[in-house]
């Protein structure tokens, strides 16, 4: 803790040097509520600076000013005031925050390589799926890529893309601090700052929390949901040659330290595998790169090597007050290292960009329940990528793009349990992926965008998944080394239309997934039953043939201050996301995990000249298909609405400003689910005390 206070007294201090830019300014510069400006330049779909109006696929961002206003550090508390389907294993701190997209979801299980949907930071892979893993107070923005990712990032950007993308110091100082407390003993620390040291650029921050277990609608105290402390840090520090070359490190992780995961809803035995299970989780990355261009600006490069760390323990027990008699049960670690180069050039009305991505991963995952089970692998992936963008008429009114990568993986397994006459498997397999994406954009007017794309993605099976043998409870997993890597075709056409203060969009989307990765239980009796293995039953990985997710997004906001050119802001916003069908082609099964609908609306309002901003946000969890497909489980229907409010109390001309904060979670203290197995808090109160610079 004192170290902490340590960091947090050293951000504040640098952030001192001199006037920050206005809250007023700021508050003017913010986008609509959906964060889709035709004219925003965002960087996810290219690997390159590009305006929306050239992005063939839907992309939504995130701002810093969203995530200042917020009382919330967590990735997902955003992603669904964007209509986007998000959902928890375990109580709302326990930090496997899940997130579904177009049919495709996260993994929960922390391993960047075992979901569809894929976390990027500053444009790199950032080996975890948990989006508790990252602070948000240095982050610029967030980028998110609706549809296939493939050819731009590789393997598991298969229905999404979320690009976290760090600030970078400017010749502004800034600096922010934020302390507060909520319901349930929770307390909270947060700052970061930016800036300038000659040809030096500065940015940083770092958050800690920590809150006791929390109560359900009806007032019952849930055991074992306390978050005893999170830490969240990153820094962006640069050294400019010139206003064209400049050499980069950054550094950033997350310690979360004995989270409870509460006894899980409908867990009534004392001696439930998921009853009072605890995860200590820490990770590190640091990341060395160089960015240059020529003076024309026609050309420009990147060059980036960097490695990084996973760790993750897991530990249950059977009773709430057993703390020294806690049953072991996992722990996993992944090391990685990785590299990238990229290099672009705008000849004339074409641009191409082209590079290397390199990643290794060392990840080994030990576990005890019955027995001690081991497994060891590592992968290795070299993939090399084009993408191209033609303007047929030398502006944006029609952009036509398409893309190709290749893809060669090297996989190398290692498995063994002590149990009976003992499981000892070595998989060595390598296996190549072409994926090619096409687009086009029209603008037939400058509040316009027509869109169309299609993209080809593919996920690779996990080494647990080819060659492992793993307990979720007290069965165990078996591989499959003659699985293959899952493989989507995904068509989309859509449009957005920004007229004074009115945003509209919509998208149709249609994915096909071939050799879909899921398993059944396999018992003595089942032909290909492995002997030897403890206990009898066993769960086995194996393929589905075909599988299909088809639907649309729509979402509509209305600033009524812009459009009466009034000196605030007054937006009602709508998003609405619908599954026609998430199915397998052959059985007509539901797929885990997906809702039919999810809706999110709201009211957003800010006043510059105040310093006021609030918002009042509603999240509809629609019906879901939960648990395994012979239950056929199913989440029910509910709405959840949240409240914040964001108001100046003390102002200084030179001294910066002083903020209160306060929101009220869940506020009609609704009952409700987002998996079979979550355990969602009622309702709850946080207030702070901002101060800026």
């Amino acid at each position: 803790m004192r170290k902490l206070i340590l960091v947090l007294a050293l951000l504040v201090g640098l952030s001192t040097v001199a006037r920050a830019q206005t809250e007023a300014q700021a508050e003017l510069d913010e986008t609509n509520s959906f964060g889709t400006e035709l004219d925003m330049v965002v960087v996810s779909a290219s690997r390159i600076p590009e305006s929306l109006r050239e992005v063939s696929q839907h992309v939504q961002v995130i701002t810093a000013a969203d995530i200042e206003r917020s009382s919330s550090d967590e990735i997902v508390d955003f992603l669904k005031k964007l209509g986007i389907r998000t959902f928890m294993e375990g109580s709302d701190t326990y930090g496997n925050n899940g997130i579904a997209m177009r049919g495709g979801r996260t993994s929960m299980h922390g391993f960047d390589l075992g979901g569809d949907i894929l976390i990027l930071v500053d444009g790199r892979r950032s080996a975890t799926d948990f989006g508790s893993e990252f602070n948000l107070g240095n982050v610029e923005r967030i980028e998110v890529l609706h549809g296939p990712g493939a050819v731009q990032y590789g393997s598991s950007a298969i229905s999404g893309v979320i690009n976290i993308i760090t600030k970078r110091g400017d010749e502004t100082p800034r600096g922010h601090l934020e302390a507060g407390i909520g319901s349930w003993s929770e307390s909270k620390l947060s700052a970061s700052g930016s800036g300038m040291v000659g040809n030096f650029d500065l940015s940083g921050g770092i958050s800690w929390r920590s809150r006791g277990n929390f109560s359900h609608p009806d007032g019952t105290v849930e055991d074992n949901s306390d978050l005893p402390s999170r830490i969240n840090y990153n820094a962006n520090v640069g050294y400019n040659f010139n206003d064209r070359h400049r050499l980069g490190l950054v550094v950033q992780g997350s310690t979360t330290d004995d989270a409870g995961k509460g006894t899980a809803e409908g867990s009534t035995s004392s001696t439930s595998g998921y009853r009072h299970t605890r995860q200590d989780r820490s990770s590190y990355a640091v990341d060395l790169l160089y960015e240059g261009g020529n003076e024309s600006q026609s050309m420009g490069w990147l060059v980036r090597y960097f490695v990084g760390e996973t760790d993750y323990k897991l530990s249950r027990f059977y009773t709430p007050r057993a703390i020294y008699g806690r049953k072991y049960f996992s722990n996993s670690r992944n090391e990685y290292n990785g590299a990238q180069g990229q290099f672009g050039w705008k000849l004339g009305d074409l641009q191409l960009v082209t590079g290397l991505d390199w990643l290794k991963y060392d990840y080994e995952q030990v576990q005890l329940v019955t027995n001690r089970t081991e497994s060891y692998s590592v992968i290795e992936n070299l993939g090399t990528f084009l993408l191209a963008k033609y303007h047929p008429f030398s502006s944006d009114q029609l952009v036509l793009s398409a893309g190709l990568r290749y893809d060669e993986f090297d996989v190398n397994v290692q498995s063994h349990t002590h149990a009976g006459s003992g499981y000892n498997r070595h998989i060595k397999t390598s296996l190549s992926k072409v994926n090619p994406s096409f687009g086009i954009t029209y603008n037939p007017f400058d509040f316009l965008k027509l869109r169309a794309s299609y993209g080809a993605s593919y996920k690779l099976p996990l080494p647990r998944q080819l060659g492992g043998y793993t307990y979720m409870m007290s069965t165990p997993f078996v591989g499959n080394p003659d699985l293959k890597p899952e493989e989507s075709k995904s068509l989309e056409v859509g449009f957005d239309l920004e007229y004074r203060g009115l945003f509209l969009t919509g998208t149709f989307f249609d994915t096909k997934f071939e050799n879909l990765i899921t398993y059944r239980t396999v018992t003595p009796r089942t032909p290909g039953y492995i002997t030897g293995i403890t206990p009898a039953n066993y769960y086995w990985y194996y393929n589905v043939d075909k599988a299909t997710v088809r639907g649309i997004d729509f979402g509509a906001s209305f600033d009524l201050g812009e459009f009466f050119d009034l000196d605030f802001r007054l937006e009602p916003y709508i998003y609405w996301t619908r599954l026609f069908r998430f199915s397998d082609d052959q059985t007509r099964t539901p797929l885990n995990d997906r809702g039919r609908d999810t809706t999110s609306f709201g009211l957003e309002f800010s006043y510059p000249s105040y310093k006021l901003s609030a918002s009042l946000d509603g999240v509809r969890y629609g019906n879901m298909q939960s648990g395994t497909a012979s239950t056929n489980d199913r989440i029910n229907d509910s709405v959840v609405w949240n409240f914040s409010l964001r108001k100046s109390i003390f102002t200084t001309d030179h001294f910066g400003d002083v903020y209160l904060k306060a929101a009220i979670k869940n506020l009609f203290n609704e009952e409700y689910q987002t998996t079979l197995d979550d355990v969602m808090p009622g309702r709850s109160f946080y207030l702070g005390l901002e101060y800026n610079y």
